[in-house]
């Protein structure tokens, strides 16, 4: 345990309230430092045995690899276990990782706040065409771009609709926030400034992808605020996210069959 650095007199703070930067780590770096070293790995493998690192890697390599989504989305869930353990050595998993209330309320809650995201999207979009005078605004960058194809549909739902919710929850809307929040943040604060950290993370998008992930955070973090826990944050996210899936999913399709 740490040692409380509250003012003379103050409350004391919460065990949780002073570890903001192993908070920072797991929520904004964690994830890029196992990319790395993933990436590192395959790049010697490739240097000592070119002809079998190609097929070994491939779905590490390439998006549209029908199984780059799968790999993807077991790295985030990796990296998610490996919090969690991480969580509950320091002692602090309830405090970062709650339950929460499922009660009628905040299952409306959640539809709610999925139905809002959803619908910020045109007008974020619109906007940003007004403002960039293109008449087809792109969401990802290049080297990103998602392949929405039958045989990476499976792979795009468990990456998005599983792996990514549990995740990202856990680290942006449970630990970072609850630390924020112990350490006297008010809550808007705390919010706004996790959101805008989750959005950062998302690099692959432009910008008006990056207001919708920052919208999504919003309505995230004043659902965990509301519920007192990540189990209705990690419900809204994934069927945010499979909705959005489903939607781009049969875009792709009716575009390439016509």
């Amino acid at each position: 345990m740490q040692p409380d650095t509250s003012e003379p007199g103050a409350p004391l703070k919460p065990p949780i309230a002073h570890m903001w930067i192993s908070a920072l780590f797991w929520s904004i770096a964690a994830l890029s430092v196992i990319t790395w070293l993933i990436s590192e790995v395959s790049f010697l493998h490739e240097y000592a045995a070119p002809s079998v690192a190609e097929a070994v890697w491939a779905p590490w390599w390439y998006n549209d690899h029908p199984l780059s989504q799968i790999v993807w989305g077991l790295v985030m869930l990796g990296c998610g276990a490996g919090l969690w353990v991480w969580l509950g050595h320091r002692g602090v998993r309830h405090e970062a990782a709650p339950r929460g209330d499922l009660g009628p309320l905040i299952i409306f809650l959640i539809f709610a706040s999925v139905a809002v995201n959803w619908y910020a999207f045109a007008p974020i979009d619109y906007i940003a065409l007004q403002l960039t005078g293109q008449e087809v605004l792109p969401v990802e960058k290049p080297g990103y771009e998602t392949t929405y194809a039958p045989e990476t549909l499976p792979g795009e739902l468990f990456s998005a609709v599983i792996a990514a919710p549990v995740f990202e929850e856990l680290a942006f809307r449970g630990f970072l926030l609850s630390v924020l929040l112990a350490r006297g943040w008010p809550v808007w604060m705390s919010v706004t400034a996790v959101a805008a950290l989750f959005a950062g993370t998302h690099e692959q998008y432009y910008l008006s992808g990056q207001i919708s992930v920052f919208i999504l955070g919003v309505l995230m973090g004043y659902l965990r605020v509301a519920s007192g826990g990540i189990a209705a944050p990690i419900l809204a996210h994934a069927l945010s996210n499979l909705i959005v899936t489903f939607y781009n999913f049969s875009i792709d399709n009716s575009v390439s069959s016509s």
